[in-house]
């Protein structure tokens, strides 16, 4: 149960607080070549588009670029974050809504002195 209230947790601060997700990952992608001036020359990035040739618009290597240039994609990283965050934050809140509930039937069978009723036959 205890998971599940730290994923809802965590669900929940990177929905309110996505740049905790987004700005590590775009360290890494400034360390990869995407910079706010554009690619750099002789970096993985610069690499990646080579062997690609032309970018279309809408990819994931544009959106990644238009990121670190403060376009589009910065928004699109963003919404994608924070949509994560939703689906972590239920899944541990359903987690914990399950774990909670099964408890309570467990200590339904149960007796007053904590014992299991016996069976009648």
């Amino acid at each position: 149960m205890a998971a599940g209230i730290a994923a809802a947790g965590a669900g929940a601060l990177v929905v309110a607080a996505p740049v905790v997700v987004t700005a590590p990952l775009m360290g890494v992608a400034g360390a990869a070549g995407f910079t706010p001036a554009g690619i750099a020359a002789s970096s993985v990035a610069a690499g990646i588009q080579a062997g690609i040739g032309s970018v279309g618009a809408g990819g994931l290597f544009a959106t990644v670029q238009s990121a670190a240039m403060g376009g589009y994609g910065a928004a699109v990283l963003t919404g994608a974050t924070q949509a994560a965050g939703v689906t972590m934050a239920g899944a541990g809140g359903l987690a914990t809504f399950m774990g909670s509930k099964q408890k309570c039937e467990q200590s339904s069978e149960e007796g007053p002195s904590g014992e299991k009723p016996s069976e009648e036959k």
